[in-house]
């Protein structure tokens, strides 16, 4: 897919990305909606609490300005590690938390061309929406199988040791930040556990 140009809310932070080929999702999860939350950004989600998304690897997310702005934050112990531009407090990138399994989501919200993304192809986490939320289990799992074969053709390529997000030794180029209790408590529901 065409490479795009995603860009913070106040502009210090651009970076490119390319997107996943029919990939473009609504993720109903706590998490995802939690981050929103976080940052003021309910106004994003739509009106069952989705936050849309379009998957990618770290690889193809490339900070070209401002990434001394760019920040980690943390949710959960074994959670997606959400990277935002903190000068506006705008989410920009989801990354699993090891550097083996090179998985990425990008906030659609920050790109430049949303249209050429296509239709949503998969609806996430639908239990956990503020509403009912019709998903198709097959698109789910063509998706999710979509995602896990460009993280094993990455690996195999050793393309994932390239990224602007992991050091040399797999370790986060920059210190995910953790919310206190009270405020994940705040964001994800009085049942939030450190999962």
């Amino acid at each position: 897919m065409q490479q795009q140009t995603w860009t913070c809310d106040c502009g210090t932070v651009n970076a490119t990305v390319r997107p996943a080929r029919k990939s473009r999702l609504v993720c109903y999860c706590k998490y995802c909606r939690g981050t929103m939350l976080h940052f003021d950004k309910e106004n994003d989600l739509d009106g069952k609490g989705g936050a849309e998304l379009v998957m990618t690897l770290p690889e193809w997310v490339t900070v070209t300005q401002g990434f001394e702005q760019v920040k980690v934050l943390r949710l959960s112990k074994r959670g997606a590690v959400r990277w935002y531009a903190s000068c506006c407090n705008s989410p920009m990138l989801n990354i699993h938390p090891s550097r083996n399994f090179p998985y990425g989501s990008v906030v659609v919200r920050g790109l430049d061309d949303p249209d050429a993304l296509g239709p949503i192809a998969m609806r996430a986490f639908p239990d956990q929406a503020y509403s009912n939320v019709r998903a198709s289990r097959i698109a789910f799992y063509w998706v999710t199988m979509r995602a896990f074969a460009r993280a094993a053709l990455a690996r195999f390529r050793a393309a994932h040791k390239q990224t602007q997000y992991f050091t040399s030794e797999g370790q986060f180029t920059k210190t995910p930040e953790r919310l206190d209790d009270a405020r994940r408590t705040q964001i994800l529901g009085l049942d939030a556990k450190d999962r």
